[in-house]
């Protein structure tokens, strides 16, 4: 009897290990900005924009290290002036790019979780001609963040403490529902090894406690 438990404990650690891990997905968030509504050149004209996240873009060493810098409070405060509002944080930071030829200056909202009209909010834009961040006309909207650029390359988006904590509450929602609705393919396998080894525990206990009968 000994031995059918200690098997039957195993069983059931086995096939426990795999939906613990399922239960819990670790969340890694992408990114905030999640999409463009809308963009339209200095005539008006609607243009593809292409929106890259930060870890996907082929920034250079100068812009890399532009990056890091506005992650700098004291730098994001000197920078903001007299903008900045306590709590305000970096939400993101995307590579946008225009297609060739494009009229500047562009137009373009970003659609972005947790942000209203009361929000306070500020877009960075880094100049690679004068190598500095520079503040661009910004609008809030109810889940957008419209701004004019004169240029493009890496843009920061900063929003105060409030829709900080709303947009990253709405993206790790969303990031975690996809991962719960559709596990790895390895989390998968292990799940139907798991319940292959619980198989075999059950007919082993199965065919002991049958011989004990017999006997």
């Amino acid at each position: 009897m000994k031995k059918i438990l200690a098997v039957l404990c195993v069983a059931v650690m086995v096939v426990g290990m795999p939906f613990s891990v399922l239960a819990a997905p670790s969340v890694q968030v992408s990114g905030v900005v999640t999409n463009i509504v809308s963009a339209t050149d200095a005539n008006g004209n609607p243009i593809n924009i292409t929106i890259q996240n930060l870890d996907d873009a082929a920034f250079t060493e100068e812009e890399r290290a532009a990056i890091e810098e506005i992650k700098n409070m004291e730098i994001l405060k000197a920078l903001l002036g007299d903008k900045f509002v306590e709590g305000m944080q970096v939400i993101d930071i995307k590579n946008i790019v225009a297609p060739a030829g494009t009229v500047f200056p562009v137009t373009i909202t970003f659609e972005v979780p947790g942000v209203s009209e009361d929000t306070k909010a500020v877009v960075l834009h880094y100049d690679t001609s004068k190598k500095a961040w520079e503040l661009v006309e910004t609008k809030v909207g109810n889940g957008t963040i419209t701004a004019t650029f004169t240029s493009l390359s890496p843009v920061a988006f900063v929003v105060d403490g409030k829709a900080a904590d709303a947009a990253n509450a709405a993206t790790t929602k969303t990031t975690t529902s996809t991962q719960a609705l559709s596990p790895k393919t390895g989390e998968m396998n292990v799940v139907l090894y798991a319940c292959v080894v619980a198989g075999i525990a059950l007919t082993g206990m199965g065919i002991i406690s049958f011989r004990k009968k017999r006997v």
